[in-house]
């Protein structure tokens, strides 16, 4: 039995989790140059032969601690990152899943004649271009309702 609540829940907060991986990730980043910066400072100190030479040497076992550290934080929450589907990539994986179920287990989803599949592949493919240009033009639409008719007529002209 599926617990729905769960999935849900994990739907709704998907995307706070990949912010807050995204944000360690960059702030491991940074932390990361800095650790690369602190080890060549101290290891070229060592190399140069300054008077606290065991100092420098420590430093430079220190930074190399540090570096190692945070190289595996920042790797961990860049996979992290990456391996958490955002809300639209979850549903996606669901939608799909009970898609090909539904048509594994059905026998009358067996039945569907291939015009109809075709059909619902073009659907899917222009609601899901449909989408993308929404999204692209949702910044414009705000400027271009504040147009005359000439001007958006002129605009429609020059797109062609």
């Amino acid at each position: 039995m599926t617990n729905w609540y769960a999935i849900f829940y994990w739907l709704t907060v998907a995307d706070g989790i990949k912010e807050v991986f995204n944000v360690l990730a960059i702030i491991g980043a940074v932390a990361l140059v800095i650790s690369i910066i602190g080890l060549f400072v101290s290891a070229s100190s060592a190399s140069n032969g300054y008077s606290d030479k065991n100092e420098w040497t420590l430093w430079t076992k220190t930074w190399k601690r540090v570096f190692t550290v945070v190289s595996i934080f920042t790797f961990i929450s860049t996979l992290i990152t990456v391996f958490i589907p955002t809300k639209k990539d979850a549903l996606i994986i669901i939608a799909g899943g009970a898609v090909g179920n539904f048509v594994t287990q059905d026998s009358s989803a067996r039945k569907i004649p291939s015009e109809v599949m075709m059909l619902l592949r073009t659907k899917i493919k222009d609601e899901i271009n449909e989408t993308t240009i929404k999204e692209a033009l949702s910044g414009e639409a705000d400027t271009l309702k504040n147009k005359s008719k000439e001007e958006l007529l002129l605009i429609l002209k020059n797109k062609k």
